[in-house]
């Protein structure tokens, strides 16, 4: 059966032969296709298969089989159909030998590793309007056209995707897209099911928001194979659009503007390649930076906040001072307008020579640039070989990074690039201990740290108080009533809260001279009142957190300021929030409220 599923191509670069996986089949667990199975597993005895081909010693004619291994009785961590990390290699898991099933699984381990955008925020299911009656009935009726049109019907292919546009606008944007980030995963997953199996594509009604999804996606898949033969390379290749946004492309002749529109999307896309894809070394800096120069008659909008500068450019701020001539420079915007709301990154291609910086000066030809340090935070980066993604990880009050080198570990065991730092003033980052410059410091820093992020997805993990400097950086970006996000924002992934500080347990003596400093000395440092012996129920953590020389009990009125304001703008926002988000509160904490 594993042979059926591997010899199947159903998907552009899925190479399902190369994804392992572990098969429980009510007896035992065999592991297919791992390349380093972990000792539990051991490897079956197939005598028949250990013969060589005819001809050489012992040879009875049969190729050898490639190797099973076995563990006896289900796997701890084969607990559903699904995908885990089984010796450091992500592996899908299924609790039947179906070939199909094996598929579908593999097929979302190749999506999480090269698509991993192709998903739903969770947390929109709990608040999806599945009892508007109007919606429902517009839901229905899109269901019943999308049974008509894989009979063949191109007009009811259309008026599924009209009615659908009717229904999106009534039921939000949130709504929606939940169901074509379900669509994107569940859908095209069980679309790769049903191609291995051969299975007739049948539309039926089903109870549940989420396994309805699964139909949808896998009839909208099926329509597309119909009327765009190259669509699962457009979308394999990086489209952005949803699959009923692909339907409608393939099956509504585009008007005149529509053509006009997607060609400009074209030429910026064109220009953006080839700059990328000139040969020779690539120069990115990051920073804060403002336009003082520019050629408007040589510039190009390339979308994502990202500008082409083909003739010169100059740039300064906070990173430096820049100036191109004669050469191509892209650069991506730190806030909402392209340019005029600051620079976060700069990025030159195609120079011949290896460019250096020397005190501070950008050699290159050219370019002038004098570069300042983006931060003089400690920060430390912990990549390894073919991350799944980034975690960048904020630590709590009085402490430092490098006590989370346990953590560093698991994350990197589950494959993930880690960037730990220290928050000013606390750790090996400068500073007084407990204090801040302002109160947007942490976020500032938090900022400037993630621009070092290379690998995405982003996952944001901060635990206490760096529990409420991640809530309160994500919190930014749910503005209301049309306004913007500080120039300091950046986008998030996911976002992971262990125990965050959004209420503090202070003594009432240590809230009366918090309150009355807040006013008169907003930097003064006072004890923070926390008892050390309740950080943990493990003597040895707190005897080490007692003896690290980079721990302290400092704490300013202006950083009690923003640990408690941090707080109450993440509670108000919280119907808003878009983020998936992991929350984990531990029921005998003692320190955070």
């Amino acid at each position: 059966m594993i042979a059926l599923v591997l010899a199947a191509t159903v998907w552009p670069g899925f190479a399902m032969e190369k994804i392992p996986v572990a098969v429980y089949d009510g007896k035992r667990t065999t592991l297919h296709g791992h390349p380093s199975p972990p000792p539990e597993f051991k490897v079956e005895d197939r005598p028949s298969c250990l013969s060589t081909v005819s001809g050489e010693p012992g040879g009875t004619g049969r190729l050898a089989c490639p190797p099973r291994f076995i563990y006896e009785g289900r796997h701890p961590l084969v607990d559903a159909n699904s995908s885990v990390r089984i010796g450091g290699v992500e592996t899908a898991t299924v609790l039947s030998p179906d070939p199909a099933l094996i598929a579908h699984e593999k097929f979302h381990v190749h999506q999480r590793t090269k698509h991993p955008s192709w998903s739903a925020n969770e947390a929109d299911l709990f608040v999806y309007p599945e009892d508007d009656v109007e919606a429902l009935s517009l839901q229905l009726r899109e269901f019943e056209a999308l049974r008509q049109a894989l009979s063949g019907d191109r007009c009811a292919a259309r008026l599924a995707l009209s009615l659908r546009r009717e229904r999106f606008a009534k039921i939000g944007a949130a709504a929606a897209a939940y169901e074509r980030g379900t669509e994107l995963n569940e859908g095209l997953a069980t679309y790769v099911e049903h191609r291995v199996a051969n299975k007739p594509v049948v539309l039926t009604r089903v109870d549940g928001v989420r396994e309805r999804m699964y139909r949808t996606g896998l009839a909208l898949a099926t329509l597309l194979d119909r009327y765009d033969p190259t669509w699962k390379e457009t979308l394999d290749h990086g489209d952005e659009r949803s699959l009923d946004e692909l339907l409608t492309a393939a099956i509504e002749p585009p008007t005149t503007a529509q053509r006009d529109a997607q060609a400009v999307r074209e030429r910026r896309e064109q220009r953006k390649r080839d700059f990328l894809d000139a040969k020779g070394w690539t120069v990115v800096i990051t920073g804060s930076f403002f336009p003082e120069r520019f050629d408007p008659l040589n510039v190009h909008v390339v979308g994502n906040g990202e500008v082409l500068h083909t003739r010169m450019l100059r740039l300064k701020g906070d990173g430096g001072a820049i100036e191109v001539s004669g050469r191509v420079v892209l650069t991506e915007a730190a806030g909402a307008h392209p340019l005029f709301n600051g620079v976060k990154r700069v990025v030159l291609t195609g120079f011949a020579e290896k460019p250096a910086v020397v005190d501070g000066k950008l050699v290159a030809d050219g370019v002038s640039a004098i570069l300042t340090p983006m931060s003089d935070l400690h920060i430390v980066n912990e990549s390894i070989a073919d991350p799944r993604g980034t975690v960048v990880l904020v630590h709590g009050l009085g402490e430092h990074s490098a006590r989370y080198a346990h953590v560093v570990d698991v994350l990197h065991e589950a494959g993930f690039s880690v960037l730990r730092y220290d928050h000013r003033g606390h750790g090996r980052s400068p500073g007084k201990k407990g204090a801040l410059p302002k109160s947007t410091t942490l976020l500032e820093d938090l900022s400037a740290v993630i621009d070092l992020v290379n690998v995405r997805p982003l996952i944001l993990l901060g635990h206490s108080m760096g529990g409420a400097v991640a809530a309160r950086f994500v919190a930014e970006g749910l503005q209301q009533h049309g306004e913007k996000p500080a120039s300091w924002h950046r986008k998030v992934d996911f976002l992971v809260l262990s125990s965050p500080a959004f209420a503090s347990k202070l003594k009432a003596a240590e809230k009366i001279k918090l309150a009355v400093g807040r006013v008169l000395t907003p930097n003064l440092a006072i004890a923070n009142g926390l008892d050390p012996d309740k950080i943990s129920h493990d003597p040895e953590v707190v005897r080490a957190y007692k003896n690290d020389p980079l721990t302290h009990d400092r704490l300013t009125p202006r950083l009690a300021d923003f640990i408690l304001g941090a707080g109450k703008v993440v509670r108000q926002r919280a119907d808003k929030w878009r983020v998936p988000t992991l929350l984990m509160f531990a029921g005998a904490d003692e320190l955070v409220d």
